[in-house]
């Protein structure tokens, strides 16, 4: 996310703060110097080795995150309730008391908001949420729909996921960022031995926060409905969690190779054949990484290619099983005391030809995945390309090689005792073999099973032809035609089941969460960061040549040079809409309201759709009537957003209009949401703000008192105070 979905976002922050009574929003944390600068902004500018405030040991910078995510089990409930959030306190500050924490965490630029150990507070607005009790000592739960709308009159919406409402206190996901710089203690300054300050950093994440945060998230799937569900990671601890994963494969991999190693064994009588097969496999990855990492320059790795093991276990074993069986035939077509040279060459005529043939196809087919669009799937291919071309040198080469030792060192031509013991065959003359092979079967076979051979089966076939050709012919039919009513996949592979940690994190991110990572580190920051992007959109609609009032429907036409709002920006719009024009309370807009809100806001261009926009986007409410929610109403905007976008600013410009006349709204009752205790009592508010004169987006004025409690959800608006005389302007 940069700034201009942020600032897209703080626009419609700036809506909600006014409906609650604040003519516009101020952020928490605006220090303002001198100049006129923000503070931090201004520091972290001037910030270099020649300010007298540097302190090169001082970690100001943020090197390294760990993301932690809080939701529901099971997921979809809300997440902003006493439990969880006293349970989210409670992992927070067990992952800040880890030993050696304080030897990595970020310190920031402000030494006044250090904690004890000298590292500043996570990146987390679940301490937001608490207060100090009637002891003055101990912190409770506050009052969470207050504290909810405090943070959308900031603008800060990272920090919850997109389904956060603010005026009913509510959210699915939530997530806080771990901090971590260097230079590490024990180091002179950043650039000292970076890379051994990384690995000790790895070292910490891997024996510290990762048990912690793994026993946490295990709970997602085994914990009661009140436990808090944690999803973690990051560049590091991410990196080491897929490692272990491959690990585990790996282990698997190994599994498979000891059963081909004894099938090996059995089939070709050798312990000496049986290594040098499985050791012309293994070779493959290393000799294949050397010539994709060196020779060709190739950087990207992805877990497909690791699961290239699998593949060249089954190509490889094939090479291997040809050129031994071609090798067993041509000795025992000619005995075995036939020369060497003239077995091998035989073999090479013809398994050679046939492992080329089948080597090359595999090679050419795994090269048609540089036509894919996506990275990994081309790497991959390339990857067991050279692995399939190397197993076949070797395997024309090395095994070869190996079972001309064995044939001329190894084996006992004469039956008896061996220095190698296990690497020897101890192989019979080849009619005396055969007799012994048939005797064998004869006596552990039953007859049935003796009577099959290929000409049975032959005539079988040629029998039964026309019944297995309309047989097959109509399987093929139907199966062509059930694949061609498959839908096709909308969503981005996933290499990890649901439940793995490292999939629902990046479910997480990716989808449900308006911005993948926070772009700040600390909430102090982001509310400075949604406060300068606010100010940027204003300056940038101003400049687009919004009109001061809204045009005729017959003049406004989509030019197609707005950035379209995000989910989370109409999210905010339907709320505020719906909120302002439910005249009954029931958070939905019947055909009545729709229309008022249509005509009100300038879009009466669509007050003659009304029945369809309901029947399009609505839902039925008990007793047949049909109203649109907050739901439909977002997919509603994004509609006009794709084909009106002028027409939509313009009526974001009035609603901004309509709601900056609204006074202050009464105080909530008492008593917190969820059992909490009521919020100390609070000063009266003073009177309004004037509203600014009149103008597309008005200059911010000076930072008023803090905002009241947000307005209650359901109730019609008061009519509007009269204006006062605007105040003078801020030096």
């Amino acid at each position: 996310a940069g700034v201009e979905e942020a600032g897209g976002i703080g626009v419609l922050g700036g809506l909600e703060a006014l409906l609650q009574g604040s003519q516009w929003p101020r952020r928490r944390g605006r220090h303002l110097s001198q100049d006129g600068d923000f503070e931090p902004t201004r520091r972290r500018r001037h910030l270099s080795q020649d300010d007298g405030d540097f302190e090169p040991t001082r970690r100001y910078r943020v090197r390294w995150q760990v993301h932690v995510i809080y939701t529901t089990v099971p997921e979809g409930g809300n997440v902003l309730t006493a439990g969880h959030l006293n349970q989210a306190r409670a992992l927070e500050n067990q992952l800040e008391a880890s030993q050696g924490y304080d030897r990595f965490c970020w310190q920031g630029l402000d030494p006044a908001i250090e904690l004890a150990n000298g590292c500043a507070p996570a990146n987390s607005i679940v301490p937001l949420f608490f207060e100090f009790g009637a002891d003055g000592t101990t912190r409770e739960i506050g009052n969470i729909i207050s504290t909810a709308s405090s943070l959308a009159a900031d603008g800060v919406y990272a920090y919850t996921d997109r389904s956060f409402d603010p005026l009913t206190g509510k959210a699915k996901g939530l997530r806080t960022d771990l901090n971590f710089g260097r230079p590490v203690d024990g180091y002179a300054e950043e650039k000292d031995q970076p890379s051994k300050q990384l690995k000790e950093y790895k070292k910490f994440v891997q024996e510290r926060l990762y048990p912690t945060l793994k026993a946490a998230a295990d709970k997602h799937y085994k914990g009661e409905s009140d436990d808090i569900g944690v999803t973690f990671g990051g560049p590091v601890i991410t990196e080491y969690e897929v490692v272990q994963a491959l690990v585990r494969d790996v282990s698997l991999a190994g599994f498979g190779l000891a059963v081909v190693a004894v099938y090996m064994w059995a089939h070709m009588g050798s312990v000496f054949l049986t290594l040098a097969g499985m050791f012309e496999i293994a070779v493959s990855f290393p000799a294949a990484y050397f010539i994709y990492r060196v020779v060709m320059g190739l950087r990207y790795v992805s877990i497909l290619q690791f699961l290239s093991v699998f593949i060249i276990l089954g190509i490889g074993v094939d090479d291997i099983f040809v050129f031994y069986d071609t090798f067993w035939q041509a000795t025992e077509a000619t005995g075995r005391d036939t020369d060497l040279v003239l077995r091998l060459s035989y073999t090479y005529k013809h398994a050679g030809r046939a492992m080329l043939v089948t080597s090359f196809t595999s090679a050419a087919a795994f090269c048609a995945n540089l036509a894919s669009a996506i990275p990994a799937v081309q790497v991959f291919g390339i990857f067991i390309a050279i692995m399939v071309v190397l197993n076949y040198v070797a395997a024309v080469s090395w095994f070869p090689a190996c079972v001309a030792f064995w044939e001329t060192r190894l084996l006992n031509q004469g039956g008896g005792g061996s220095k190698y013991g296990c690497f020897r065959a101890v192989p019979r003359p080849l009619a005396s073999a055969k007799k012994y092979l048939k005797a064998k079967f004869q006596a552990y076979t039953p007859s049935w099973y003796q009577n099959l051979s290929f000409k049975s089966y032959a005539e079988w076939i040629h029998r039964s032809r026309y019944p297995l050709l309309v047989l097959s012919t109509t399987i093929a039919v139907i199966s062509f035609f059930l694949a061609s009513r498959l839908p096709a996949s909308t969503e981005v592979p996933k290499l990890f089941p649901e439940s793995h940690n490292v999939q629902r994190f990046i479910d997480w991110t990716q989808v449900r969460f308006a911005d993948e990572s926070l772009d700040c580190a600390s909430y102090t920051e982001c509310a400075e960061v949604s406060l300068n992007a606010l100010e940027d959109i204003a300056s940038a609609q101003a400049t687009q040549g919004l009109p001061g009032t809204p045009p005729s429907s017959g003049t406004v036409k989509s030019n197609g040079t707005f950035t379209p709002y995000t989910d989370t920006q109409l999210g905010l719009l339907a709320g505020l809409l719906i909120i302002s024009f439910d005249g009954n309370g029931d958070g939905a807009l019947n055909t009545t309201e729709l229309q008022n809100m249509l005509t009100t806001v300038g879009m009466d261009v669509f007050s003659g759709q009304v029945e369809g926009v309901l029947r399009d986007y609505g839902v039925d409410y008990p007793g047949g009537q049909r109203v649109i929610d907050r739901e439909g109403m977002i997919n509603y905007l994004r509609t006009i957003d794709q084909s009106q976008p002028v027409l939509l600013r313009n009526a974001v410009v009035q609603l901004f209009r309509i709601l900056e006349t609204m006074p202050p709204a009464p105080p909530p009752p008492p008593g917190g949401p969820d059992g909490a205790p009521s919020p100390p009592p609070q000063l009266p508010s003073p009177p309004p703000a004037p509203p600014p004169p009149p103008s597309p987006l008005p200059p911010p004025p000076p930072p008023p008192p803090p905002s009241p409690p947000p307005y209650p959800v359901g109730q019609p608006f008061p009519p509007p105070s009269p204006p006062t005389p605007p105040p003078p302007p801020v030096p």
